[in-house]
């Protein structure tokens, strides 16, 4: 697989003037067929909803692509606000987070990777219930939007990078997933038709990713490979896949191929290297390929089986940020907590289990909000 694969010529620009249209697809081709001047911002109501946050999410920045206007992820028009928003309403586990991880200040601009980092250590390490979870994932959800920021001006500096009459496999995982450009979309393409084949191959070994997936679960393994306390759940799901077989694709430079590396240094200890792709939650989902989505749980639970790696979207705004494996799945469907799907086994980290939906420890069953978007990867 060559992950540096040229997929047509076309001219890539930045555009940092005008604002524009919804991150979903509905009105890409009307966007499209109007310049930028004719529109105004797009707000993201749906999202800011769900967070139940006042301050407005829209879409005000994208690059322009043979002549497309592609837009770039939703973001907070007033972080400030949001962020002020966020601490009254996670007020309860902020203070905890604080406490039990010895952070010296509350939470705000400089230190909010650190508080998304430990909560993410905090649902793993503790018996998160009621209140807990639930401002978990109010704060999972400011994040989200939050660093959208950064993913954004990630996109418009590499852009500065590349070749003007050229887009490479890089560009095509830092943009939203629903990005509606056909050299994206040949490219996702490609990248499920390399893994069908894969999957079928004599090399590929389905029980051995299963039985690596419900062994490390809960017990990480850090012999072989680095632990993120912070946030692990893409290094596990590369491991799921490198222990069924797939070959890593390994370049010097992280944000190629998809690999991991480890170097023994002096007196024996051990440095972890990786791919971006190995470790993000968004990239390894762009890079191996998003083969279905849906906003409907049960409707996703039909359309996943065992072996299956499967990723969401919390709030629907273009970028995955949860990787797992599917290690099982019934055959009927059944109700469960007044919720009808099929009951399926997922092996994940951040929040370490190998669990059925319908268990308590497992959450996927209850994250359908009307934004959220479930997707199969590399099928």
């Amino acid at each position: 697989m060559n992950a540096k694969k040229i997929l047509g010529t076309f001219m890539v620009g930045i555009v940092l003037s005008g604002t524009f249209l919804t991150c979903g697809r509905s009105l890409a081709n009307d966007f499209n067929n109007k310049s930028s001047i004719e529109f105004e911002k797009i707000y993201r109501n749906d999202i800011s909803q769900s967070l139940g946050i006042d301050t407005n999410i829209s879409v005000s920045e994208y690059i322009t692509i043979n002549n497309e206007n592609i837009p770039l992820y939703c973001t907070f028009e007033d972080k400030s606000q949001a962020l002020e928003e966020i601490k009254v309403k996670a007020n309860n586990l902020l203070n905890k987070i604080k406490d039990k991880y010895s952070i010296e200040e509350d939470l705000n601009e400089e230190n909010w990777k650190i508080y998304r980092g430990k909560s993410n250590q905090y649902i793993t390490e503790c018996e998160a219930e009621g209140q807990d979870k639930q401002e978990y994932w109010d704060l999972f959800g400011f994040f989200d939007i939050y660093e959208n920021d950064e993913a954004n001006e990630e996109i418009k500096n590499y852009t500065t990078t590349i070749r003007s009459n050229t887009i490479d496999s890089t560009l095509v995982a830092l943009l939203p997933y629903d990005t509606e450009c056909s050299e994206v979309e040949e490219f996702n393409e490609q990248q499920l038709s390399i893994n069908n084949k894969l999957n079928m191959s004599r090399a590929y070994n389905l029980n051995s990713a299963i039985v690596y997936a419900e062994r490390y679960a809960s017990s990480p393994n850090e012999t072989d490979y680095d632990y993120f306390s912070k946030g692990d759940c893409t290094n596990f799901t590369s491991q799921i896949l490198e222990a069924a077989g797939v070959s890593q694709v390994v370049y010097d430079n992280e944000n190629l191929g998809w690999w991991h590396k480890v170097t023994t240094g002096l007196f024996g200890i051990k440095s972890h290297s990786h791919s971006i792709s190995w470790v993000r939650a968004r990239t390894f989902a762009k890079y191996m390929g998003i083969g279905y989505t849906t906003k409907n749980h049960s409707e996703f639970s039909q359309n996943i089986q065992k072996g299956d790696f499967i990723a969401y979207d919390r709030n629907g705004d273009g970028d995955m940020d949860h990787n797992a494996f599917v290690v099982d799945k019934d055959n009927y469907m059944g109700t469960y907590n007044g919720k009808s799907y099929y009951d399926y086994k997922v092996a994940q980290h951040t929040g370490n289990y190998c669990a059925w939906t319908s268990s308590t420890v497992n959450s996927w069953e209850t994250l359908e909000n009307g934004t959220v978007v479930y997707a199969r990867v590399r099928r």
